[in-house]
C-alpha cells in the first residue's frame, strides 16, 4: 500500500524521532539517517536547521525490517571519523 505524500507528512511531523528531546536539546554530536528514499526527502524537509547540521550521512535504504547486523552494514564509516579542530 503506498501512503500519499499528505499521510506521510503527518506521520513524521506526529511520530519522527526528531520531536523526541535527544534532538531538541541536541544530545548528539552526529546523526545517521536512514529511510527509504521518498520519506527520506521528506524527513529532511521536516528537521530543524539545528538537527540537520549535524547530519553526518544519509542511507536512502528502507531497513526497517533488516536484522541489526545488516542496518550496521549500511551506516558509512566516514560519519563516525572525527577530525581534530
Amino acid at each position: 500500500m503506498m501512503w500519499s505524500t499528505a499521510k506521510r507528512c503527518r506521520v513524521l511531523r506526529g511520530t519522527c524521532p526528531i520531536r523526541s528531546p535527544i534532538c531538541t536539546n541536541k544530545e548528539f554530536d552526529r546523526l545517521v539517517v536512514m529511510a527509504g528514499p521518498g520519506f527520506l526527502g521528506l524527513l529532511r524537509e521536516a528537521l530543524p536547521d539545528h538537527v540537520r547540521e549535524s547530519v553526518a550521512a544519509e542511507v536512502p535504504k528502507d531497513l526497517v525490517h533488516e536484522p541489526l547486523e545488516a542496518v550496521k552494514s549500511h551506516l558509512p564509516p566516514a560519519a563516525f571519523h572525527v577530525t581534530p579542530h
